[in-house]
């Protein structure tokens, strides 16, 4: 197996967290203060991710590759307890990590 290339990048807003797509259809989730991904997810068709992006509100990523979109939960009691102690705030997790809100595919 060949191995993954990093095909897009973004980061969050609060400058913590951000967002890998790969060569393999692949998305991490990462936490700067992690040494491991967050969350993960693999869209079906295995093509290289063309794009992600975080809508912070929702706490929601959203990646697309050539064929389909996905949008799903980021949010995680572990980050948010990181974010807690760094930020001395009393966030807590909203629940629904990783959850898949929706996705689209093209024809």
């Amino acid at each position: 197996d060949e191995p993954a290339e990093v095909t897009c990048v973004k980061h969050e807003a609060d400058g913590l967290t951000f967002a890998v797509g790969t060569s393999q259809g692949f998305v991490y989730v990462y936490d700067l203060r992690s040494d491991r991904p967050v969350q993960q997810k693999q869209h079906v068709s295995e093509l290289p991710i063309e794009a992600v992006d975080f809508y912070s509100a929702q706490k929601l990523v959203v990646s697309a590759d050539a064929k389909s979109m996905k949008v799903w939960h980021y949010g995680n009691a572990a980050t948010d307890a990181l974010r807690d102690d760094y930020s001395g705030g009393g966030g807590g997790g909203k629940g629904g990590a990783g959850n898949l809100y929706t996705t689209v595919e093209a024809a």
